[in-house]
């Protein structure tokens, strides 16, 4: 049986990435590392949207996405408020020889770096988990540290449901509009706010411009979107 991958990454060959065919090779890397339909997308996007050199990766837990841009090439950091993660994500750079920037800290709080700072912010399935006055703060935060013009990519959850068929919860709290509070399951005290595409337009207004929009099918709308002030 054919393997899947092929006809769909044949579709971005030939690509060019620092002057070098972007082929099936990196394709696989990127493959393997990701969902298909949402870290691939937004990493090819990455690339097509502003060529960025420094790119932030937020709540980067052990490392998956911030060792697949250092891999590629990039100057890769990754922020995350575990230090046992961190110490997972550094082995995994050090094993394979990169060079990435790690940091322990809040995503939601004042995040520890310097206005117009990075050329790209990536963030899959980290945004909605918290409050929504939170993740506006964090909205701000991201608008601040990024470069004029600067890209934006993340993945929003849907679904209360489908969240907690997939970590096992059967009591989830709300505790504002579209916002529920796990008792049980894997995220269990986690706050988690569930968008709907209205909302992420006003999340966004004023300092985003949306580029991108679309629903995975599973649980998450993914934008991408460019630093409009």
């Amino acid at each position: 049986m054919k393997d899947h991958r092929d006809s769909y990454f044949k579709k971005i060959i030939p690509y060019f990435f620092k002057g070098k065919e972007f082929g099936f090779a990196v394709a696989h890397t990127l493959f393997s590392i990701f969902k298909i339909d949402v870290g691939s997308n937004l990493l090819l996007k990455i690339i097509k949207v502003n060529s960025p050199k420094r790119i932030l990766d937020l709540g980067c837990g052990t490392g998956r996405h911030t060792v697949a841009l250092a891999k590629l090439g990039f100057e890769a950091h990754g922020i995350d408020q575990s230090p046992e993660a961190l110490k997972i994500a550094q082995k995994q750079l050090k094993s394979k020889d990169l060079k990435g920037f790690l940091k322990e800290g809040d995503i939601y709080d004042t995040l520890p770096y310097a206005d117009n700072y990075f050329d790209s912010v990536f963030a899959i399935q980290m945004v909605y988990h918290s409050t929504l006055w939170r993740i506006n703060n964090l909205i701000n935060e991201i608008h601040r540290v990024l470069k004029k013009e600067g890209s934006f990519f993340f993945s929003s959850a849907i679904s209360v449901k489908y969240s907690m068929s997939i970590n096992n919860g059967t009591c989830y709290i709300p505790i504002e509009p579209g916002t529920y509070f796990p008792l049980d399951g894997r995220e269990r005290h986690m706050p988690h706010h569930y968008f709907t595409k209205e909302e992420i337009y006003r999340l966004l207004k004023g300092r985003f411009r949306i580029v991108d929009m679309y629903n995975d099918k599973e649980n998450y709308y993914v934008t991408s979107c460019l630093k409009s002030k």
